[in-house]
């Protein structure tokens, strides 16, 4: 595999925690920085890890991994999809019921945005690929996008109606039936 496909990979993979930071970067408040840095090592590191344990258990779980995997990351976004649509219209919806993201939240996002990373690393087995190095830049580019969406997202913030999280809300709804249906579907 070439650089520029490895490259390639680790931007696709990225995209899901990309879009959950810009959405997080939106409705929580705190040093954003500080959130930015959380969601780049959270994201980062587990989309580090995931394929090198998908290269580590390559084909011996296969089958029942990839049954699974993505109604895994279904129940998980749309779980927090569906919270975060709850709380955008509960009556305390208003700027003080915007508050920091849980550790719990962060972790289940993680899980969630770095599922796809451990079925490439199940695909590096079989191609007999460098998977401590290919793992590394996916990391890096995790967490470099994760960091930028966090950032991107306290931006949005200024300029879009207050009730975001809703919109976010909907939008890892959507990744969550995404996940599902390309995995029934394709």
């Amino acid at each position: 595999m070439s650089f520029l496909e490895l490259l390639l990979i680790a931007l696709s993979l990225a995209m899901d925690a990309f879009t959950v930071s810009v959405i997080n970067g939106a409705i929580n408040r705190g040093n954003k920085i500080k959130l930015a840095i959380l969601f780049g090592v959270f994201f980062g590191t587990f989309q580090f890890l995931m394929p090198i344990l998908g290269f580590l258990l390559g084909y011996t779980f296969m089958k029942y991994i990839t049954a699974v995997q993505a109604y895994v990351a279904f129940i998980l976004l749309v779980g927090v999809g569906i919270n975060m649509i709850r709380e955008a219209f509960s009556e305390k919806a208003d700027d003080e019921a915007i508050k920091k993201i849980s550790f719990k939240i962060v972790i289940m996002l993680a899980i969630a945005t770095s599922i796809d990373a451990f079925a490439v690393g199940i695909t590096f087995s079989n191609q007999g690929e460098r998977i401590l190095f290919n793992s590394f830049v996916i990391g890096i580019i995790a967490f470099l996008l994760s960091f930028i969406g966090t950032l991107l997202g306290s931006k949005l913030k200024k300029i879009l109606p207050d009730r975001f999280s809703a919109l976010g809300g909907v939008v890892l709804i959507m990744l969550g039936i995404k996940a599902l249906a390309e995995h029934l579907f394709f």
